[in-house]
Order: C-alpha cells, then sequence, then structure tokens
C-alpha cells in the first residue's frame, strides 16, 4: 500500500502562462502543490489550512537541491523569487508574510483537489459511448429506412435481374446496384425499358465499351466522365445515334 496520499493536476493547467516558463518555475509549482496542507494544523505556532504551507526561500531551495555546490545563495533566491512572482501575477498562489516564516497559499486548492468537481475516466467513457451507440442507431435507422425504400422499389423492378445477367456476377453487389437502378428510375428519370437496352447494347459483345473493360458496373452508369457528363446520358445520347434503338421524343424534353 503507497503511503502518503496524493494530489489532483488538472490539465487546465495546460490553459496558463506557466507552460511556458522556465523549469525552475514548473519544478516550483509542483512542488507547492506536494507541500501544501490536505487538512488544517498548528506548525510553529501559525495555523496553516489546508491548500497552505509555511515556508521559505531557503526551504524551497534545500528541498529542490538546487545547484548542490554551485552558484552563490543570492542566485538560488533570485530564480526562487522570480518563480514566486509568476506565480502570483497567474492568481496560482498568494504569499503572507509572517515573523516565522512566509505563509503560501494555493489558490482554488479545494476545488481542484475535490474528485468530485472531476468527471472521471468512467463517466467520460460511458458519454463518449453514449453518444457513439446513439449515432450509430441514427445511422442503422436511416440505413434501414433506405433499404425499405429499395426494397419497396425493387417489388416493381421487372428489368433488373435481366439487366444483371449483362454483368460478370463478380461485380455485382446487390444492395449497391438496387440503389443504383432504383437512382436511375427515381432521379435521373429513365424507364426500366432505357436501362435494359442501355446496358444490352454497351455490354454487347463487340461494343468498345464492353472489349475495353469500361463498362464492368451498373454503377458507372451514374458516374461522370471529365467533361462531368454521367455515363448513363452519355450513353444515351450515343444510343439515340443508333439505328438499334431509338428513345421517344419526350425523353430530350
Amino acid at each position: 500500500m503507497i503511503k502518503g496520499g496524493y494530489i489532483l493536476q488538472p490539465r487546465k493547467i495546460d490553459e496558463s502562462e506557466i507552460v511556458n516558463c522556465p523549469p525552475h518555475v514548473r519544478e516550483i509549482w509542483h512542488y507547492l502543490l506536494r507541500k501544501a496542507n490536505h487538512a488544517d494544523k498548528i506548525h510553529k505556532g501559525n495555523t496553516i489550512k489546508r491548500g497552505q504551507l509555511l515556508t521559505s526561500y531557503k526551504q524551497i531551495i534545500n528541498d529542490l537541491s538546487w545547484y548542490v555546490g554551485y552558484r552563490k545563495e543570492s542566485y538560488k533566491k533570485h530564480h526562487c523569487e522570480i518563480a514566486m512572482k509568476v506565480l502570483t501575477k497567474e492568481q496560482m498562489i498568494t504569499t503572507t508574510k509572517t515573523t516565522r516564516g512566509m505563509i503560501l497559499t494555493v489558490c482554488n486548492y479545494d476545488y481542484y483537489q475535490n474528485p468530485n468537481n472531476y468527471e472521471n475516466d468512467s463517466d467520460s467513457y460511458n458519454k463518449a459511448t453514449a453518444k457513439l451507440q446513439s449515432n450509430d442507431t441514427i445511422n442503422k435507422n436511416e440505413k434501414n429506412v433506405k433499404n425499405d425504400n429499395i426494397k419497396l422499389h425493387s417489388e416493381n423492378f421487372l428489368n433488373f435481374q435481366q439487366v444483371v445477367s449483362y454483368f460478370d456476377s463478380k461485380f455485382f453487389i446487390k444492395d449497391k446496384w438496387l440503389d443504383c437502378y432504383d437512382k436511375l428510375i427515381r432521379i435521373e428519370k429513365y424507364s426500366e425499358n432505357d436501362i435494359l437496352n442501355i446496358v444490352k447494347e454497351f455490354r454487347s459483345d463487340g461494343n468498345w465499351w464492353k472489349d475495353s473493360g469500361n463498362f464492368e458496373s451498373l454503377l458507372k452508369l451514374r458516374k461522370k466522365n471529365k467533361d462531368g457528363i454521367k455515363y448513363i446520358d452519355l450513353f444515351k445520347t450515343k444510343l439515340k445515334k443508333s439505328e438499334s434503338y431509338e428513345f421517344a421524343e419526350s425523353d430530350f424534353s
């Protein structure tokens, strides 16, 4: 069992200027946190409250073993004074001189050393998990609605299986192809016969689009070429010029 208790050091400290200060300032800050009383007590005739300590520059320097056998005492004290000024300016400590030493108070000690004021890891994890599960549920619901819509439309698809038969089965992904087929009808406003005739023409043997391997999937029909034209529209135009199939004039209105 580890003895001696513990201190809490909030991540909020990263928002203060102390992170940009010289190492000796940060070292003194951590020292003061460790040394501050966790409960009120009497020390050398003074009441030292929770979050306070009775100390001196000499005591701090000795406890930190600063520059042992090196530099003058005035140099060490100077660095200590600078650290105190920085911490006071940042409203992290206050100091009060007494005849028995310096009473140093760590500001907001009670607040930051109270575990109840922190959101613990399990709470954070549970909240994050709950949010992810909620988003996942929403996504699943949206996907289910989408699939139900496709299924609803697919019940009325007369030519879908015949269209699919013109392609290599290794490229067939049912949900994606049904979705594409559905959008070609609902959004692009093509009839099933239009789609079937386009696929039959451009997936027939001897057609460049099939022989070159440039039309391996039904999904290509909703993709765009380098000029921003969807292939379904490109094929429609080419097929219109062909004698093998003619679109109704209303298709171009």
